[in-house]
């Protein structure tokens, strides 16, 4: 158990970026030959692989073939899907579905409306901490105190000036998006790019993932566009709930 709680360890650090078995160790704490030898075996099963020129390991095909069993067989994501696609046409943007995995919001589903205006690409939009985006807001928002506590505890990063990472003024902001149901975040995490999301909830009133939209800012200060966008993305939240089994006299987010 323990080698494989290692082989665990070492591909949750190179998913968040590519190293070298000194850096592993170094993170990880333990002796480079120890880590040397966990990561020749995960290259060697395909689970990772090393890049030539830098000498790097990262994330190799094996792992990926799991992911997305992953994805195929998400109990949310089976349900939304096909409501995902025939809203996708509807929106001035992109259309997501994220869940909560630790201290992150994870995307499950993005798609670009192709008629919309191009948003700019973020390298880890797929994986972006609960502080930024109206997605992470939405999942950090539901999740009980002490979770906020602790996620709080630690140094907020920014990635633009309009980043909140004071933790009172993000405690305030969590406060209003239980109380209206929703989030919207503007420049947040790209200046000039903003989101909106709201909860899809389960059977049993617990949030199981954010769906929304990312929009260009213009879009999200044109009071009608944004109306007619929150309109669409609680529609599309309501629908994947009650799929799920939700009952709609429970709206609203509560911490679980």
């Amino acid at each position: 158990m323990k080698g494989l709680r290692r082989a665990t360890e070492v591909l949750r650090l190179l998913a968040e970026r590519p190293m070298r078995p000194a850096d592993l160790a170094r993170e990880m704490g333990v002796a480079w030959a120890t880590v040397y030898r966990t990561v020749s075996q995960l290259c060697a099963d395909g689970h990772i692989v090393r890049d030539p020129g830098s000498g790097e390991y990262l994330i190799g095909p094996m792992t990926w073939m799991l992911a997305t069993a992953y994805i195929r067989d998400h109990p949310v994501l089976r349900v939304a899907l096909p409501h995902l696609e025939s809203a996708v046409t509807s929106v001035n943007g992109m259309l997501k579905l994220c869940e909560r995995i630790d201290g992150s919001a994870v995307t499950l589903f993005a798609q670009h409306n192709t008629g919309a205006p191009m948003i700019r690409r973020y390298r880890d939009q797929y994986r972006v901490p609960l502080h930024v985006t109206a997605y992470g807001y939405v999942l950090l928002a539901s999740q009980p105190e002490h979770f906020v506590d602790a996620y709080l505890a630690d140094p907020l990063p920014a990635f633009t000036p309009n980043t909140v990472t004071d933790p009172d003024a993000v405690r305030a902001h969590l406060a209003e998006i239980r109380e209206q149901g929703y989030a919207i975040v503007h420049d947040d995490l790209q200046v000039g790019i903003g989101s909106i999301a709201y909860p899809v909830l389960d059977r049993d009133g617990s949030v199981r993932a954010a769906v929304g939209c990312t929009l260009l800012s213009d879009s999200l200060n044109s009071p009608q566009q944004r109306e007619e966008h929150e309109v669409l993305v609680a529609n599309l939240a309501a629908t994947i709930a009650n799929s799920l089994g939700w009952n709609p006299l429970n709206m609203g987010i509560t911490a679980n």
